[in-house]
């Protein structure tokens, strides 16, 4: 498939994200004009055990062993049945959308492994913050971790309050990831009828205002609405108290950079972001 062709992808699963997962995807095909694929995983069923005690005849134990069969290969085929219905309505909603869907079939396997899989085909993936197995569970899914360590597409992660944005904030500090999510927003239509606030934080203001202009040099052509937010202070904090203060619905960043917004998991900066900032996320590799 072509490079300007590559679907949106949207990983589905039965959680209480799925539908905003879904309007995530549309919303990001309809922007980009490309085809959107859904895909759901079936997660390998746990092996049951046998006791191997001396209690157990051959027999019974050859007969213990087939039921267990039996009942993985109904469970199997209902879990598939399962997936198909759920991706049978996700197609129906992109084909409501006006929306053409692609390849949507179910897979087996863990989601970081079939997203590593399909990279070469799609554009941007699109996670819920929270899957299936870890909704009632404290920080992130060890799901979504290795899916975005997985693969170097870019990655938007949504949350329950999701909806077409239109204040949308770039956290730039002129990094190798950060300089590929600017070009992302540059060479797009993500941000029309949007405003876009491009925030940099560094240790100085002439730096951090000097960032801030490099970035809106290259935005300026799409004459989007720009707020232009150069600041000195905790990244973290800074970020966490803009989002609030001005409503922000989607921040555009890299992971994978240096210095204070060095990358996903290598260290806490973005981790603590997801779990305590607001809106949906979209991060960019440097690779």
């Amino acid at each position: 498939m072509s490079e300007k062709r590559r679907p949106i992808l949207a990983a589905l699963d039965n959680s209480s994200l799925v539908h905003q997962v879904i309007d995530a995807a549309l919303w990001l095909a309809k922007k980009q004009a490309l085809p959107v694929q859904f895909l759901h995983t079936i997660e390998p069923s746990q092996q049951h055990r046998v006791a191997h005690g001396g209690n157990l005849t051959p027999n019974v134990r050859t007969q213990l062993l087939e039921e267990l069969s039996n009942d993985a290969h109904h469970a199997s085929k209902q879990l598939i049945a399962e997936s198909k219905q759920l991706l049978a309505k996700a197609i129906s909603l992109a084909d409501t959308a006006g929306i053409s869907a692609v390849n949507s079939l179910p897979r087996h396997g863990h989601l970081p492994q079939a997203l590593s899989d399909l990279e070469s085909d799609f554009s941007i993936a699109v996670l819920g913050i929270k899957g299936e197995q870890h909704e009632k569970t404290q920080g992130l899914g060890t799901q979504l971790e290795a899916a975005i360590r997985a693969i170097s597409a870019p990655t938007l992660i949504v949350d329950a309050n999701f909806d077409s944005p239109s204040e949308v904030l770039l956290a730039y500090n002129g990094s190798p990831s950060a300089q590929r999510a600017l070009q992302l927003l540059a060479n797009s239509h993500l941000c029309q009828g949007a405003t876009i606030h491009v925030m940099s934080i560094a240790k100085n203001q002439s730096t951090a205002v000097s960032q801030v202009n490099e970035a809106v040099a290259q935005l300026g052509s799409n004459h989007i609405a720009i707020q232009q937010v150069p600041l000195v202070g905790d990244p973290l904090m800074t970020i966490r108290e803009y989002q609030r203060c001005h409503s922000i619905d989607l921040t555009v960043m890299g992971a994978f950079s240096h210095g204070k917004l060095r990358g996903f998991l290598l260290g806490s900066f973005t981790t603590q972001l997801l779990l305590s900032g607001q809106g949906a996320y979209l991060l960019v590799h440097d690779r």
